[in-house]
């Protein structure tokens, strides 16, 4: 059997957002393994924490398509500093799979996500990203892991209408997430048509059953930017792209409609896709709506 990384490590690329900075990066995969080790130095001056991400392209990094989950050490949130050491678990990530073309990307940031008591939410870059059926580029923003409440083991809240959820989500410090955000952390940089990848699954998420899913137990329904259950369960209220002052209610124009995105437990394939939505009277409300946060940087 070839080895995985012997040709990937001498094209590896390992770049940062500035600031902070990230220097004097080695990556060496260790002798009859799989396994690659990492070093670096990531810099900050005016920080104490640092909060490293991790990106992985198979295509000279036309496509951010490869999932790097499986670390050790320095990843997450860290101090500033040098002699940095992660240790990659490339067979898990990129199983079978050799390429000379494989890219590595490290990016550090210094803004965090707010927390709510709750699961946490999902720092989101800024960059170009598949919307719809052209690519455009998002700013940086957070989402919440789950469905709201966004705690492991509760239910989603139902029966919500779009201003109910708008303003729950705003009591929480939080907006409702708009159709352009929901779509791009079910997506991620790929484009993917459903969250975890290009075929249809019903066992992955939560679209073919008689009932609601507590929060957390599809544990398969992830997206390339671990947000769950962006696929069925519940379906989801988004707000719509801010349009800017004017005769608009919260920075958007008033009307009486508004979009759900994500499909349900119950309505399969056809509403199950990342892009697939529908449209109800704000009003609108029964036992499988519900929605989740984001969390937009001034």
């Amino acid at each position: 059997m070839r080895m995985l990384l012997t040709l990937l490590l001498t094209a590896v690329t390992l770049c940062a957002l500035n600031p902070p900075s990230i220097t004097d990066i080695q990556a060496k995969q260790r002798p009859g393994t799989r396994i690659v080790d990492i070093t670096f130095n990531v810099l900050d001056n005016d920080s104490k924490q640092l909060c490293l991400m991790f990106y992985g392209s198979s295509d000279c990094g036309r496509n951010w398509n490869v999932e790097l989950k499986h670390l050790e050490g320095d990843t997450g949130l860290i101090s500033p500093g040098e002699g940095k050491k992660i240790v990659w678990y490339a067979e898990t990530d990129y199983p079978d799979q050799f390429s000379a073309s494989f890219r590595i990307q490290i990016h550090a940031r210094d803004r965090f996500c707010p927390s709510a008591k709750d699961e946490g939410m999902v720092y989101i870059p800024d960059g170009k990203y598949v919307i719809g059926q052209n690519s455009g580029n998002m700013d940086e923003y957070c989402m919440d892991h789950y469905e709201y409440p966004n705690k492991r083991d509760s239910l989603p809240r139902v029966f919500v209408n779009f201003l109910e959820a708008e303003s729950l989500c705003n009591l929480a410090g939080k907006t409702l997430c708009t159709e352009k955000q929901w779509e791009v952390a079910c997506r991620g940089k790929a484009g993917r048509r459903f969250p975890y990848g290009e075929g249809y699954d019903a066992k992955k998420c939560n679209t073919e059953s008689d009932s609601i899913s507590p929060i957390g137990v599809n544990t398969e329904c992830e997206s390339p930017l671990n947000i769950f259950d962006l696929s069925g369960n519940v379906l989801e209220w988004v707000a719509p792209e801010p349009v800017g002052p004017g005769s608009a209610t919260n920075g958007y124009e008033v009307i009486d409609y508004r979009l759900l995105k994500g499909g349900n437990f119950f309505l399969g394939a056809r509403y199950a896709p990342c892009t697939s939505s529908q449209r109800e009277p704000t009003h609108y409300a029964n036992s499988h709506t519900g929605f989740r946060c984001c969390f937009a940087f001034k």
